[in-house]
């Protein structure tokens, strides 16, 4: 064999390889079950808590991440079925004793009021909820890794949360989160009189530290007498 047809047949060699190797990883993609956020999820094994109490099990999908046609279900499959269940029967679902619910929020960039999952960080029995959103990096969009905060008290609605980037508690937090846990004097003056520690600025470029300090706040205010 000449060296110039050695050289065609290594070529064309190694295309069929890189041609093979890229179908396997579409075949891949497109089977593999992912889980990157909890609006992000590819047939994940997760339980579902509906509204009357009742729990199902399976592999769920939720497509919300992207925006794109919103819909108001999830897709669970089990061995009998795939079926389709609606936003408003799902109280939580469940992934490795994390629980996710279903919260309405205001898109930042575009103002739009979306119902999206939100992660539960607080306890069960916590008398605030503190609840997060994780934001994936997005290079088509610019969008950058966030994590965004939220709470709830027995005074929201269902779907309604308290944001940390919206006029429900900045700016002004001191004088708006003190109201919320007034009952509680000892830790309202901490937050009214700015303590460290119990404070979120208007303007804040920690995820870390406004979620240290919520969670400061939430265990105070469960431990008040």
């Amino acid at each position: 064999m000449t060296s110039n047809k050695k050289i065609n047949f290594i070529n064309l060699f190694s295309s069929i390889l890189s041609i093979t190797a890229i179908s396997f990883l579409i075949s891949s993609c497109g089977s593999t079950s992912y889980f990157r956020t909890s609006n992000d999820v590819y047939k994940t094994p997760a339980i579902i808590n509906l509204m009357d109490g009742k729990k199902v099990e399976g592999k769920i999908t939720i497509l919300f991440e992207s925006g794109l046609n919103p819909v108001n279900y999830i897709v669970l499959n089990n061995v009998e079925k795939e079926e389709k269940i609606l936003i408003d029967d799902i109280k939580s679902y469940e992934i490795k004793n994390t629980l996710y619910f279903p919260k309405q929020i205001i898109i930042e960039n575009t103002g739009e009021k979306r119902i999206l999952f939100l992660k539960e960080l607080s306890k069960i029995d916590s008398r605030i909820q503190l609840l997060e959103l994780y934001q994936q990096k997005n290079i088509n969009t610019n969008e950058i890794e966030r994590h965004f905060y939220f709470i709830v008290t027995d005074k929201q609605e269902r779907f309604e949360v308290l944001s940390l980037t919206k006029k429900e508690l900045v700016p002004n937090f001191d004088y708006k989160m003190s109201k919320i846990v007034e009952d509680c004097p000892t830790l309202a003056n901490k937050i009214l009189t700015k303590t460290k520690g119990y404070f979120v600025p208007s303007i804040t470029f920690s995820d870390y530290k406004t979620l240290e300090t919520l969670q400061n706040i939430i265990e105070d205010y469960n431990n008040c007498k």
